[in-house]
């Protein structure tokens, strides 16, 4: 005689389910990242103060810098040169400015430079970046910004302004 198998206490749930399962798992432990996350960086909401234009457009008057470094700021470091209109023909232009970076701090330097690109009333067009690794004491580097200008816009560009200027000692 067969003796009929005894069906488990718990059956087994459809591969369907435990997928969805998860899914739904990972899916809420996203969200919890992204809240951890979100709090620890102030949340969408800080944003508003600080990205909003002034009255002229731009959002700060004078480059911003996180550096404690008085004798040797950051921001001493860039200029900005020109801003030049290229005409490629067929509706297409290009401009572009040469930011040229200084290291006057006492250690090899990374650069992050962000710049607003303004028309004559001051509103901005567009934001550009500029960036350089390992710049010795006293050494320079150029670089070239203009490309997030779209090629209608070019002709409106006034002035290149550097907005914030970051500087953190290399590892390079």
């Amino acid at each position: 005689m067969n003796t009929p198998t005894p069906a488990p206490a718990h059956p087994q749930q459809p591969k369907t389910k435990r997928t969805l399962g998860k899914i739904v798992t990972i899916a809420a432990a996203g969200l919890i990242g992204i809240g951890i996350i979100s709090a620890m960086t102030g949340g969408s909401d800080t944003a508003d103060a600080e990205d909003k234009p002034s009255a002229t457009g731009s959002k700060h008057e004078a480059p911003v810098s996180s550096s404690a470094n008085r004798a040797n700021p950051p921001e001493k470091d860039v200029t900005v040169g020109p801003f030049e209109a290229t005409d490629h023909g067929y509706g297409f232009k290009e401009g572009k400015a040469t930011v040229t970076i200084v290291n006057h701090s006492a250690k090899k330097s990374d650069y992050f430079i962000t710049l607003e690109f303004l028309d004559k009333s001051g509103n901005r067009i567009a934001e550009d970046y500029a960036s350089t690794e390992a710049l010795a004491p006293g050494q320079t580097s150029k670089e070239t910004v203009g490309a997030a200008v779209e090629s209608e816009k070019v002709d409106q560009v006034a002035k290149v302004k550097v907005t914030e200027v970051e500087r953190f000692s290399s590892e390079y």
